[in-house]
């Protein structure tokens, strides 16, 4: 078996969450699929964390096993084949070592909340960002950060 190390990028909207789930539609279980067809038999994919439904990921690190020796470059291409049309891609792709894991590996996560303030609707970010009509109370913001 090889590991390689997946960097996806994923618009959550038609999505239940990252994480596998019965009879709804997951970026698990979607990537899963598309493994799948590149190797019959099923795969599981272990990810550096999870997202709830709805929620946007910019670079999820994700790790699967594989039978075949794949060139990265070969590889990403073929996953991003087997995705279409679904909003998802894969980055980047790296063959790691047996022991690596996406999410006790992982050294650093970040996250990234974007508010809009304003009474005028969203349009061409309607769904990226969290849309505020009223005024926030910063300072209490600030607070609950630290």
């Amino acid at each position: 078996m090889v590991r390689y190390a997946l960097k996806i990028e994923y618009h959550g909207a038609p999505f239940a969450g990252w994480q596998r789930q019965t009879d709804l539609a997951t970026v698990q279980g979607a990537v899963e699929a598309a493994l799948s067809r590149l190797e019959p038999g099923s795969h599981t994919i272990a990810a550096a964390g999870r997202t709830d439904a709805g929620v946007h990921a910019t670079g999820q690190v994700a790790h699967c096993d594989l039978t075949r020796v794949w060139d990265p470059f070969r590889l990403t291409e073929a996953l991003n084949h087997h995705l279409k049309p679904q909003p998802i891609a894969v980055l980047a792709c790296a063959e790691v070592s047996d022991d690596w894991h996406a999410r006790f590996s992982a050294v650093e996560r970040r996250y990234l909340f974007r508010i809009s303030l304003r009474r005028a609707p969203l349009t061409q970010e309607r769904g990226l960002l969290w849309h505020v009509r009223h005024g926030l109370d910063l300072a209490a913001m600030q607070e609950s950060a630290t």
